[in-house]
């Protein structure tokens, strides 16, 4: 069965298919690397080791869920990581009961704060910035939030989906852990979760960036907190309720 991890960009999307993958492989389904062809990476933009152990999937076309779902046999679960939307191919083959996904989601408050994070690493390394992020305007994020958003609704439609939130997955990863054991019918011993998730986040692939609870809290203004709860009020209406502008005592300023 396909195993589709998603994660919007800057949610912990590497750590959550790190886990993920360790999960299934202490449940008796041994990761099974797929080559560059197969996961339709013609162009060979990701280094071989990393493309396989992760399995990134760029492009859902019908010919490359043809292929994994030709390779990957019907008694093993194979973990497919993506940041990229389903296409029909994908979604006829997960309503047909072959496949499943899960959506690791964060506070897109928080997404902003490493996106600048990514902005401001590659100033100062003297690189090129491409991504039409301003340092210190919130507002430059929204375009790059709102597209991997739009993938995230549609994975989000998708039969039996399971959402992971970024902070239990960081900070209390034993939730994660337990949901994605009910999700896939796993039994997992409890006393293996502290092993497996520091493994998960030691991994040389992973990218713990700032790597803090609620960063908003203590790094957005007031005013940037309030335009990103605008912005995308469907996004928190859906997952995140309760959120509302939280500056904590001696933080960013309410000017920005």
């Amino acid at each position: 069965m396909i195993y589709v991890s998603f994660g919007l960009e800057k949610a912990g999307s590497t750590l959550t298919a790190n886990l993920t993958r360790l999960i299934l492989e202490r449940c008796g389904h041994p990761h099974m690397p797929l080559s560059s062809r197969d996961r339709g990476d013609v162009k060979g933009s990701e280094t071989r080791s990393r493309g396989e152990q992760t399995n990134n999937i760029k492009d859902w076309s019908p010919e490359v869920v043809s292929a994994v779902d030709r390779l990957i046999p019907a008694d093993r679960i194979v973990m497919l990581r993506t940041h990229s939307g389903p296409g029909e191919a994908i979604l006829r083959l997960i309503g047909e009961g072959r496949g499943i996904c899960h959506v690791a989601l964060r506070d897109l408050r928080d997404v902003a704060l490493s996106m600048m994070d990514v902005v401001a690493r590659k100033e100062k390394l003297g690189r090129p910035n491409l991504t039409g992020i301003v340092l210190g305007e919130i507002e430059s994020t929204f375009a790059a939030m709102r597209g991997n958003l739009d993938s995230a609704y549609r994975w989000g439609e998708t039969p039996g989906v399971l959402f992971l939130d970024y902070e239990n997955t960081a900070f209390r990863p034993e939730i994660t852990i337990d949901a994605i054991c009910r999700q896939l019918g796993l039994d997992l011993p409890r006393a293996e979760y502290d092993a497996i998730f520091t493994e998960a986040a030691a991994n040389p692939n992973g990218k713990l960036n700032v790597g803090v609870s609620r960063r908003h809290r203590r790094e957005m203004s007031a005013r940037d907190q309030a335009a990103v709860l605008a912005e995308f009020a469907d996004y928190y209406a859906r997952f995140y309720p309760d959120a509302a502008v939280t500056v904590d005592a001696g933080a960013a300023s309410a000017e920005g």
